[in-house]
């Protein structure tokens, strides 16, 4: 892509907010691919009990596994979108500063994206079982347990019909932090407060680490 000489010096000044997108971005993407994860595997659970004739371990599943797993699919994907949104902002007030269009600048911005490739250095590959690590995401196994006890939360709230301010009352807890886990808005929290936050909900919590040579 020729340079244009009012865009390009334009997107260099906006480079970090771009790579902050495309960080972002990347976040919302693994949050859905894990979301769809879990949602097929609890369409599989009913599948099976389904073939075993277990009729009422199905209804039970499909009833509580799969409706909760379908809700932190939209929510994930709302995640996403509003991310979405936030990349045609940032496009949008940069052709205003360079006097062009919108058009004219959003292939800048997707060429700017670190994480950005081409059709051609796409191939199928076996997942690792950490989504993060398969998106080459830094610290891909703390990414990981956040996300999972993230839809844990996501799922007790959602089981006992609180809502974030309810949450709160319940446990303490401000209500903003209940918001972001919802909202997949994960890099604030440590684990041991999110374990904390478990505890405060009246979960038993069971941690297992396994180390393994890189």
């Amino acid at each position: 892509m020729k340079a244009d000489p009012q865009i390009a010096p334009i997107i260099e000044g906006r480079a970090a907010a771009i790579e902050t997108l495309d960080n972002d971005i990347m976040m919302e993407t693994v949050g859905v691919k894990m979301a769809l994860d879990k949602l097929r595997e609890s369409l599989d659970d009913v599948a099976a009990h389904l073939d075993d004739r277990e009729f009422e371990e199905a209804s039970s599943v499909g009833y509580n596994a799969v409706a909760h797993n379908f809700v932190y699919v939209q929510r994930t994907l709302a995640g996403l979108q509003s991310v979405t949104h936030q990349k045609e902002a940032l496009i949008s007030a940069i052709a205003r500063e360079a006097n062009t269009a919108y058009e004219n600048v959003a292939p800048y911005v997707e060429n700017r994206r670190s994480s950005s490739v081409t059709n051609d250095d796409r191939e199928l590959v076996h997942g690792s079982g950490n989504v993060f690590a398969d998106f080459g995401y830094p610290n891909a196994g703390l990414e990981q347990a956040r996300a999972i006890i993230a839809a844990k939360i996501i799922g007790i709230l959602d089981d006992r019909k609180l809502s974030t301010h309810d949450a709160e009352k319940l446990t303490g807890v401000p209500h903003s932090e209940f918001s972001r886990i919802r909202n997949t808005q994960l890099r604030r929290f440590t684990l041991d407060w999110m374990i904390a936050i478990l505890g405060k909900l009246d979960e038993d919590v069971d941690v297992n680490v396994t180390f393994c040579s890189r």
